[in-house]
């Protein structure tokens, strides 16, 4: 399995950092990326705030950022990787603040919340996008879908 690293060091995240790594390695998995590495921070929403102006220059806070580690790709799509060893994918930054409000508003638990947003994040560092709507935001939606359900089916397997 692929590895991750969570730094969930905020006490109120509402998750195990073991359990949030899981969600991850599975995602490496669901999409054949064992050998890559992906990280993944648990913010307050002050934090993720800042990052959000800083990098996307919207001055609120938001649920999820990420920030793909992908830089070259060959003909067949595949990343170019010019060092030995485990290939960062990227890291994913999520709100803690922001995933149980969002918990709340749709009617799930914080775990459901913090799955969508993992694999919502994690298909961005792949290159997803769904800004534009149309095909794209069709194809990001159908993966999300997917690996939703093998996260699931191996959660529970």
């Amino acid at each position: 399995m692929g590895n991750a690293s969570v730094d969930n060091s905020v006490k109120k995240s509402g998750l195990k950092s073991a359990r949030l790594r899981k969600y991850l390695e599975l995602c490496l998995r669901a999409c054949e990326l064992g050998e890559r590495t992906v990280h993944l921070s648990v913010v307050a929403d002050d934090e993720i705030h800042a990052l959000n102006r800083q990098w996307r220059a919207k001055d609120k806070p938001t649920d999820v950022l990420s920030f793909s580690q992908i830089e070259a790709a060959d003909d067949d799509g595949f990343p170019m990787d010019v060092f030995p060893g485990p290939k960062p994918l990227g890291d994913i930054i999520i709100s803690f603040e922001t995933a149980a409000r969002q918990a709340r508003e749709i009617g799930h638990s914080v775990d459901q919340e913090y799955r969508r947003l993992i694999v919502h994040g994690f298909l961005h560092l792949l290159g997803h996008d769904h800004v534009n709507g149309g095909r794209q935001a069709a194809k990001m939606k159908r993966e999300e879908e997917r690996l939703l359900a093998y996260l699931t089916q191996h959660l529970e397997a």
